[in-house]
């Protein structure tokens, strides 16, 4: 029996980036494994209220391999993108694959996750998103590589993951009332905060390091200022989500300790770079900013990530 796949992009103003990826997902090169073929349809959830995706999302169905559908999601936030995306996927979808709107998967890409889905008999496989610099970036920053992502050999189990590439088993989706929090539509950390649910129900999620997607970084994020607010935020996020999941005064106490702990590493990173460079210089700093961010959000504060667009 062939496997159903729904390939959804949640996009919000970015018509370049979203005609990029599809594009991308419409030379996707896939083989049969056994009597598998898979059967594939791709979804874009446009969550602009102007609905401005349509025009690409129909200029790009033209090329495509599969059926894509176009979906409205007039309300903003990216809770809702994404839970429109569930609420459309076909209903005798076997699996979901999320991209973003500012992402381009290489040829091999879904293959990659089907296959190791197969091999692992995982719940959740996911891939490794490759920054691509655009414009001029100065060659100490681009040296820093601030916008690289950990990667892990093919199977490795990992604690978390995001929704930027990533497959996902359908019914465990369908029997979660609501998969992506709204508390979160418009801080984002909604895909944290879901798969560290699955995680605690006991769902891994499995590594595959050949599913590649290319991530485009506009000039306005690879700026200092860009940077520090990402550490800012990120701290603030993975710990209102981790509290929303596990309330405890000891997951607060231990998260505490952490953020204290990478303060004090930054700082003493931060200085070491007089000597090692300013890219350390800034690399500590942003560990200190992160575990400032994880001491402000235990105090309930929140950053609105998703007020704001970079990239076209």
């Amino acid at each position: 029996m062939s496997s159903r796949i729904d390939i959804c992009i949640c996009t919000f103003r970015r018509p370049g980036g979203l005609a990029a990826c599809l594009e991308g997902i419409s030379r996707q090169v896939l083989q049969a494994s056994g009597d598998d073929v898979p059967d594939v349809r791709v979804l874009v959830v446009d969550n602009d209220p102007a609905g401005t995706a349509r025009t690409a999302a129909e200029a790009g169905s033209s090329d495509m391999p599969w059926p894509l559908d176009y979906v409205h999601e007039p309300q903003r936030g990216i809770t809702h993108a994404r839970t429109r995306a569930v609420r459309s996927m076909r209903s005798d979808a076997d699996w979901i694959a999320f991209l973003d709107d500012d992402e381009v998967p290489t040829p091999g890409w879904l293959a990659g996750l089907l296959e190791t889905q197969r091999r692992y008999s995982a719940d959740i496989v996911a891939g490794p998103v490759v920054p691509q610099l655009e414009g001029h970036v100065p060659d100490w920053m681009s040296a820093g590589r601030f916008f690289d992502r950990q990667r892990h050999p093919t199977g490795t189990t990992v604690v978390d993951t995001g929704t930027g590439n990533v497959l996902i088993r359908a019914e465990l989706l369908r029997a979660i009332e609501e998969p992506f929090d709204h508390r979160l539509a418009l801080t984002g950390g909604e895909d944290t905060h879901l798969f560290m649910r699955l995680r605690r129900h006991g769902h891994a999620i499995h590594w595959c390091d050949e599913a590649i997607v290319i991530e485009s970084v506009p000039v306005s994020r690879a700026r200092v200022p860009w940077l520090l607010r990402r550490a800012w935020r990120g701290g603030m996020t993975y710990v209102h989500c981790e509290r929303m999941v596990s309330p405890s005064l000891a997951t607060a106490g231990n998260r505490a300790a952490r953020g204290a702990f990478r303060v004090l590493r930054g700082l003493l990173l931060a200085a070491s770079g007089l000597v090692r460079g300013r890219a350390v210089s800034l690399r500590g700093v942003l560990l200190a900013v992160n575990g400032a961010g994880v001491l402000v959000g235990l105090m309930g504060r929140t950053y609105s990530e998703y007020e704001h667009t970079h990239g076209s």
